[in-house]
């Protein structure tokens, strides 16, 4: 099972999309604790203002 992953990896021919991945996980995470942190009134206010 192992060998399959790592063969599947190796002819993988983007490479950086397990990294890009890793990353918009990151980035969602950020902005669920943002969301969670700040007051849902001034998300809404900023969101107004920015259009």
């Amino acid at each position: 099972m192992e060998s399959l992953i790592n063969v599947r990896f190796s002819i993988n021919p983007f490479p950086g999309a397990r990294l890009r991945r890793s990353l918009v996980l990151v980035l969602l995470g950020v902005l669920t604790l943002l969301l969670t942190l700040l007051p849902a009134s001034t998300l809404a206010q900023e969101f107004l203002a920015n259009g």
